[in-house]
């Protein structure tokens, strides 16, 4: 057995990241085997690749009816790339295999807010506060559901689950059923929360979850979608949060302090902050050990956590039983204190100057996913991957164990392949000067 899976790895060595999406697709065996290489690559030379090998790197550009396009929204599977750009509105479909592209679609007029691939379908949400949806093999548009009466932000889909969140601070369960062709869906349940919502950055897989923005303080409040209650407190930026990322009982947060904070979010304990971008941060993801980011200045960056996976790994999302009581961040409050301190943000500033060599993650004396200290762990060190015009943001990403996937404000889309065969055994450094700006370029 142990032989048979030796030879198959190094059969699947000679495929490529698309040949191994498209085995995954296959059936459960096969994807299972491809999780195994996955596993065993994490352990050696894919871990390696993303740490300093050199990543085929593709470019897509979408059309771009002005100057500044931005895309706004992105969902990737093993089979495409698709991309809403805000200021057209349209979606765009792209072959991973090919890096063609495939379809486009009509969008919304006004913009696009949220995009999520489904088996046979795609579906949208934007400023008409619509939902859409599309067909992926057609372009053709197959519903329009009007549940919402304001902007569309988010749209999930879990198997037959849709679940839909708005400005109007409603989130709405429906049961689908979806082929090429057609498209059949009924109302389940439809929530109207509090005002608060309306400052919302974050919607979970199932609709268990929604992560809300306070303007004032900068603290995040993640709040139970059905019970409609404060589940924890997220105290520690310093400046307006634009991006969120939940997977597990990981969090990650960026803001316009230039800092990334990692929380487990059931307990509102933060466990390590990511220092190192040079402008705001638009754009999270997180997979395994790994968190990427984006940012002001065409910025890219990809951070080590190891600690990561295992809090990642407590994938459900569900609600704590003891979710009417709101625990402060451990790091930042007492342990017997039901309140949280006005200067908490301060006190978090101040916290975070820790010695020199402590920039790396904590050692293995510390349980196995949280730093034993109270003090959040800072962490410098990370991977600049600069290939984004400086005139730009990187506004959206999605990362997976092979690839990352980017979109900034020119409406331009870039794979980055880590599976892609190695020509060289030395550290690639070629993304880590900035790229000319193209706009100042063209007036010399």
């Amino acid at each position: 057995s142990h032989g048979m899976l030796h030879l198959l790895e190094l059969v699947f060595h000679n495929l490529t990241s698309a040949d191994l999406r498209a085995v995954r697709l296959v059936n459960s065996v096969w994807f299972g085997l491809v999780q195994q290489l996955i596993h065993h690559g994490e352990l050696s030379y894919l871990s390696n690749r993303w740490k300093q090998g050199e990543p085929k790197v593709d470019k897509l550009q979408c059309k771009r009816e002005r100057s500044v396009c931005t895309v706004t929204s992105l969902a990737v599977d093993d089979r495409s790339i698709a991309a809403g750009l805000g200021s057209s509105g349209k979606i765009e479909v792209w072959d991973r295999r090919k890096m063609t592209r495939e379809v486009e679609m009509a969008g919304h007029k006004e913009g696009i807010y949220t995009l999520q691939l489904g088996r046979f379908v795609l579906i949208s949400g934007g400023e008409d506060g619509k939902v859409r949806v599309w067909s992926r093999k057609t372009g053709e548009e197959l519903a329009v559901l009007d549940h919402h009466t304001y902007i569309v932000w988010s749209v999930k889909l879990h198997e037959n689950l849709l679940v839909t969140a708005s400005y109007d601070c409603t989130v709405c369960y429906l049961r689908i059923q979806e082929s090429e062709i057609a498209f059949e869906s009924s109302l389940e349940e439809k929530i109207q929360g509090p005002w608060e919502w309306a400052d919302a950055l974050y919607l979970g897989d199932q609709g268990g979850i929604i992560v809300v923005h306070d303007e004032e303080t900068f603290q995040l409040q993640v709040w139970s979608v059905k019970q409609r209650e404060i589940i924890t407190k997220l105290v520690g930026h310093t400046d307006e949060v634009h991006a969120v990322e939940v997977k597990g009982s990981a969090l990650v947060s960026g803001s316009s302090d230039r800092r990334i904070l990692l929380w487990n979010w059931r307990t509102g304990r933060c466990l390590a902050a990511f220092e190192g971008h040079e402008g705001k941060i638009w754009s999270l993801g997180l997979h395994r050990t790994r968190i990427a980011s984006g940012g002001r200045f065409g910025e890219v960056r990809v951070w080590e956590y190891p600690q990561l996976e295992q809090l990642v790994q407590k994938n459900d999302q569900q609600v704590p039983e003891n979710s009417s009581s709101v625990p402060g961040n451990s790091a930042l409050v007492p342990e017997n204190s039901s309140t949280v301190p006005e200067n908490s943000a301060q006190a978090f500033k101040n916290s975070s100057i820790v010695p020199e060599n402590s920039s790396t993650v904590p050692d293995n004396s510390a349980p196995a996913h949280e730093n034993s200290s109270k003090v959040p762990v800072i962490i410098k060190e990370s991977r600049p991957l600069l290939f984004h015009p400086k005139s730009t943001s990187v506004s959206v990403l999605h990362i997976d164990s092979f690839c990352l996937v980017t979109g900034d404000g020119l409406a331009s889309l870039i794979q980055w392949d880590f599976w892609y065969p190695q020509t060289s055994l030395s550290p690639c450094n070629k993304y880590c000067t900035p790229v000319p700006d193209p706009l100042l370029s063209n007036q010399i």
